[in-house]
């Protein structure tokens, strides 16, 4: 539909993987093949299209309030500063991005919405579109699935977007 609440496509031959066999060629491949296309959307807000934020970090925030709810404290449980944490990010993404324009983003860009056939990525399903920046949907994708998140390739992933070096591993 015009404004994005509906979206139908063709069937997709293939099935979901339990297991990523390597996820840092996946990454460049999601990168490579989608999340480089999104273009820059005319609109004044960011996050869900129902109830869009009137700005990028409000959005985030929005999520960071969500998680509270969802995880119910087991975050703080294990790391009691992780608030001020994930402010401090949300606070450098905004500075960061405060000029830049939303994109059209999938919006729930895991592995699990990810289908192959013969081992070969045929598709990619169930979006959850929301106004935001290209770099939401490479983080969630990464985030998606436990596989290497002890490593830091995401940040050599990053660079296929073409972002600066405001991004380290400290």
């Amino acid at each position: 539909s015009p404004d994005f609440s509906m979206i139908a496509y063709e069937f997709i031959k293939g099935e979901v993987k339990n297991s990523i066999i390597n996820k840092s060629n996946m990454l460049k491949f999601l990168v490579d093949n989608l999340i480089c296309k999104y273009v820059e959307i005319d609109t004044n807000g960011w996050g869900r299209l129902s109830t869009p934020s009137v700005t990028w970090k409000e959005y985030l925030q929005t999520l960071k309030e969500e998680s509270h709810i969802l995880l119910n404290g087991f975050l703080h449980f294990k790391f009691p500063n992780i608030d001020e944490f994930i402010d401090k990010i949300i606070n450098e993404i905004a500075i960061f991005n405060e000029n830049k324009k939303p994109h059209l983003l999938h919006g729930d860009l895991g592995f699990y919405n990810v289908i192959f056939c013969d081992d070969v990525i045929s598709g990619i399903i169930d979006p959850m579109p929301i106004y935001g920046l290209p770099i939401y949907d490479l983080v969630f994708a990464f985030l998606s699935t436990i596989d290497g998140l002890e490593e830091l390739y995401i940040l050599k992933i990053m660079d296929y977007l073409d972002f600066n070096s405001s991004f380290t591993t400290e």
